[in-house]
Order: structure tokens, then sequence, then C-alpha cells
């Protein structure tokens, strides 16, 4: 393969740190969600925080790779339940007058 010659991967879709993550899951069977562009040479920003996981589904959809969608699904999961916890809710009694 070219790649393997050149020693160099093009993506021209999607964000590049979500194409780090998923390399990143290739060799370690997770992926984090930090990204340093300077460790990894790249000068990109990260995903905003409530699309990383879902960026990384994306691609793990476009390359087959059903365990990695299973494992951003989780993440999507655990930064939704830390978003949305009982402290943001509100009593019924305090959003509807006539059950007070």
């Amino acid at each position: 393969f070219l790649e393997g010659e050149q020693r160099r991967i093009e993506f021209n879709d999607g964000s590049v740190a979500a194409h780090w993550r998923v390399t990143e899951y290739l060799y370690e069977v997770d992926y984090s969600n930090v990204w340093d562009s300077e460790t990894c040479g790249l000068l990109q920003a990260d995903d905003p925080a409530l699309l990383r996981d879902k960026r990384v589904y994306g691609l793990a959809e476009m390359f087959l790779i059903e365990d990695l969608k299973a494992l951003s699904v989780m993440k999507v999961k655990k930064r939704v339940d830390k978003f949305v916890t009982p402290s943001y809710l509100r009593r019924p009694q305090l959003c509807i007058p006539h059950l007070e």
C-alpha cells in the first residue's frame, strides 16, 4: 500500500481528533477524551466535549468496528449522565402550579 511506503495516512473527512481516537482504540482497545495537539504533533483543536464520542461512533460505523461503536455509545451515555443529574431536575410541584 502507498500508506505503508510513505508511512503516512491522509483522511479527507471527519475530525482529526476523532481519527486519532479511532487509531488509539485500535492499539489500546480504548480511547481517551484528552487531546493534546502538541503531543500528537498536530495543530488542530479538539472536538467539543459533547461531540467527541459521537464523531468516534461515526467513524466506527464507517470502518465497521462494532466494538468501538459500543464503547462510544457507552461513553456518550456516561457523559450525558454527568450533565443530567437529579440536581438539575425540578419537582413536579414546582413546575405545575395547581399541584402546590
